[in-house]
């Protein structure tokens, strides 16, 4: 008898070590809760976090690359191009594109990833200015769908490269940025152009 239950034991364990559904002395259907939910939980908090993380980044370039622009289309005498819609929608999408591509690249992304969510971003805008130019669309159409569609979007890319983003701990890579420091140095006085123009 002392063997029997032995051999019982043996056979549940494997089973409650993986968190599933083991037949008890309660009957069966009893769930024993191991590492596996506990791991999914982290994996859909990591993906959360790499979300809300690039669409912090997304803003960030927009507000530190607009001063750019602006003080090169005084500079060129080409303001009124700046300004039509169209011009203005992609030359947000650059700025966009160059604060991601930096970002990603010092947070060990690799270049297949950042091209991915680059185009994500960029999609969206490209279908809205056809229909722009088709007279389909209106430019306020495309500043709020362009930017509304973006985020599921972005999440459609991280799908693709799901484990890149649940999975693994990435650091930032400074040996990378190190030799960049002008371009570090040139954000910084954007930023704070930004910040005197909107104190103004």
């Amino acid at each position: 008898m002392t063997e029997s239950m032995e051999g019982t034991t043996e056979r549940v364990e494997p089973a409650a070590a993986c968190g599933a559904h083991v037949q008890g002395a309660h009957g069966y259907g009893a769930h024993v809760h191991g590492a596996g939910s506990a791991t999914r939980g982290r994996k859909v908090v990591r993906f959360l976090a790499h979300l809300a993380e690039m669409v912090v980044v997304m803003v960030l370039g927009m507000m530190l690359l607009a001063p750019a622009w602006g003080w090169a289309g005084t500079v060129l005498g080409i303001e009124a191009l700046l300004d039509r819609p169209d011009v203005s929608a992609v030359v947000m999408v650059l700025d966009m594109v160059a604060a991601m591509t930096v970002w990603m690249r010092v947070r060990r992304h690799g270049w297949a990833a950042i091209w991915e969510m680059n185009a994500a971003m960029a999609a969206p805008f490209a279908v809205l200015l056809v229909l722009f130019w088709a007279r389909v669309a209106t430019a306020g159409d495309v500043m709020l769908w362009g930017h509304v569609l973006m985020v599921p979007a972005m999440a459609g890319a991280m799908l693709l490269r799901r484990a890149e983003y649940t999975e693994h701990v990435h650091g930032l890579d400074l040996v990378w940025l190190g030799p960049r420091w002008p371009m570090v140095l040139g954000l910084v006085l954007l930023l704070a152009a930004a910040v005197v123009a909107v104190a103004r």
